[in-house]
């Protein structure tokens, strides 16, 4: 009998995001099992195509992801990065969100996002975001289109060519933020604007709930700790998540 070429991928294992404290979100949208078409988490996601309007967190803090209304739910694709399926944005209005905490957040804060199939058709569209003032957006200024962070409170922008990757933001206190595609630091931010304190939600797809900044992109992960990893921690989820979807570290 053959064997099933699905079982010879490369897929990360003996490693939990929740090894690691501070946790306080995670989606994993390549896992069905865990998402339902109904923003009540009702009807489960089986087929391509099937909307999503709920994504159940698997840091078990019960931090969900939903869409907003029934129009902003992005669809189930099962199969986008090493065999292995997620949610699709249209580039309209669709939202996925969560809120992760209430108040003012920690300072130190370190954010993940497995992104595919970046739309670079419109700029300034937002693919992570606690708010408009930060997050990841699409750059059409520049040949190839690139991926920015987006800060109000400064001046000074790095960027990197679109791509399937993992995606990351560290801010190691109010005055730094780091930001790294596959590993590698792309971007240092001075000063980030406050919003990524005061800001109670994570969004997925768009900035806002209403779907402001919409692009139009797949997502298969996501998760985000009160907290700056070491490298070795951020490393450790790196690693997990390019051998899980087939990525390359730099």
């Amino acid at each position: 009998m053959p064997m099933n070429n699905r079982l010879m991928r490369p897929r990360a294992t003996g490693f939990n995001p929740n090894s690691i404290a501070g946790l306080i979100g995670w989606w994993d949208f390549s896992d069905a099992t865990q998402l339902r078409q109904t923003t009540a988490g009702a009807t489960a996601v089986t087929a391509d195509g099937d909307v999503v309007g709920y994504a159940a967190d698997k840091s078990g803090n019960g931090r969900n992801m939903t869409a907003s209304a029934d129009a902003r739910r992005p669809v189930y694709k099962p199969s986008i990065l090493n065999g292995l399926g997620g949610v699709r944005f249209d580039g309209t209005d669709d939202v996925l969100s969560a809120t992760t905490h209430t108040g003012t957040a920690p300072e130190t804060q370190t954010w993940f996002g497995v992104f595919a199939n970046i739309s670079t058709a419109t700029s300034s569209r937002r693919f992570i975001a606690r708010a408009d003032n930060a997050s990841l957006f699409v750059d059409t200024g520049t040949s190839p289109a690139r991926a920015d962070y987006w800060s109000r409170s400064t001046t000074t922008y790095g960027g990197y060519a679109i791509g399937n990757a993992v995606y990351s933001i560290t801010y190691t206190s109010t005055a730094q933020a780091i930001v790294r595609q596959n590993g590698e630091v792309q971007i240092t931010v001075g000063t980030p604007n406050a919003s990524y304190r005061t800001a109670t939600s994570l969004f997925l797809g768009a900035n806002s709930t209403t779907g402001s900044n919409a692009t139009a992109c797949d997502c298969l992960e996501a998760m985000i700790y009160h907290v700056a990893l070491t490298d070795t921690q951020r490393r450790s989820v790196e690693r997990y998540l390019a051998s899980k979807y087939g990525l390359t570290l730099i």
